[in-house]
């Protein structure tokens, strides 16, 4: 799993902020659990949010969330 032993599930963990997790795993599951999708942002999805922005000939301030659970 890619992560940074500072990153949020490892604070997330270490403060306790998911009831009965023992591992990052533990915490990025019951995260990943509240998306829709079920899964967290991959670079693949952010890559398509900036061809989608480059592609657009009529965009003006918009903003264009690509967000998810991958925060570890």
């Amino acid at each position: 799993m890619v992560g940074s032993e500072n990153g949020l599930f490892v604070q997330y963990l270490k403060a306790r902020k998911v009831p009965g997790a023992r591992t990052v795993e533990d915490v990025r599951r019951a995260y990943e659990s509240k998306v829709p999708m079920k899964r967290g942002c991959t670079t693949e999805d952010v890559a398509k949010a900036m061809l989608y922005i480059v592609d657009q000939k009529y965009e003006t301030g918009q903003a264009v969330p690509v967000t998810a659970v991958r925060i570890c």
